[in-house]
């Protein structure tokens, strides 16, 4: 049975986007969901031009908004996911909000009971899972996140367990530069502060074994709670350059792809030799 994933498009609306496929009976899947289009990718396209406009950690537009409002069918319908993987960047975080049913102004109690269903009960059951494994890579000003009792207070909505063992100040930092430092001054003196690509290398590297060992628990959610079923879903919300290190792709805005688990091995380094 072949599904076909519709995609937000560049003019907001929607396209359709790859094809997956599902086997009978259901087979684990996980798919990867680009953020909307955030303040920097905007003014990228407006500028034309491709120097940094130093914004850190930029919220998505309204059209990035409307974007991640358009998934909605897609992410609650088609994919119901049992769990989602998240990036601490505000773009990604408010999109998954978004594409969830939940508005970024609501706590996720307060939200309409239908429309905060799916996201209440991941968070309920931490199946919500927010982590710096799936940041961006550091090379621009976007790339500098928040702490994580700013983004306590800026998604009242979402745990941040798994950050809360994390240091504050998450994102990556070179050696000689303090996690507490004055980054827009930083990149304002020095341009350019890039993460080591075996930095990255290694977090996209633990990321897919996280999702890989996602895929292999067995457990869907239910309006009722967890049943046993070997067709989990994984989504997982983060960024351009990231995906790109997984699945060789680049994705547009809002854009949904369902990555094999073979490249997710490959990926994570237990396939380095085999096909596929």
């Amino acid at each position: 049975m072949s599904r076909r994933c519709r995609t937000a498009g560049s003019a907001g609306g929607h396209h359709d986007g790859a094809t997956t496929t599902a086997s009978s009976p259901p087979a684990a899947r996980c798919f990867l969901l680009r953020h909307g289009e955030s303040l920097y990718n905007q003014h990228l396209t407006m500028s034309q031009q491709h120097s940094d406009p130093l914004i850190l950690d930029p919220p998505l537009t309204e059209r990035g908004e409307y974007q991640a409002r358009s998934l909605r069918n897609v992410v609650r319908e088609q994919l119901r996911p049992d769990y989602v993987v998240c990036s601490p960047l505000t773009r990604a975080l408010q999109t998954a909000v978004l594409s969830l049913g939940v508005e970024l102004r609501y706590r996720v109690d307060e939200a309409d009971d239908s429309d905060g269903a799916l996201l209440r009960g991941l968070v309920a059951a931490d199946r919500f899972i927010v982590s710096p494994l799936c940041a961006e890579p550091m090379y621009h000003s976007c790339n500098v996140g928040r702490t994580v009792s700013t983004l306590k207070l800026a998604f009242p909505m979402l745990r941040f367990t798994e950050m809360e063992v994390a240091s504050e100040h998450w994102w990556y930092h070179p050696p000689g530069l303090a996690p507490s430092a004055d980054w827009l001054a930083e990149f304002m003196r020095r341009g350019v502060i890039e993460e080591p690509h075996e930095h990255t290398q290694e977090r996209v590297r633990e990321l897919c074994l996280r999702l890989l060992g996602l895929m292999t628990k067995g457990t869907r959610m239910t309006n009722g709670g967890s049943v046993t079923d070997d067709g989990v879903v994984v989504c997982c919300y983060a960024h351009q350059n990231y995906f790109h290190h997984i699945c060789g792709k680049w994705l547009g805005n809002c854009e949904v792809y369902q990555v094999s688990r073979n490249a997710l091995e490959k990926a994570a380094g237990v396939r380095d030799n085999k096909k596929g």
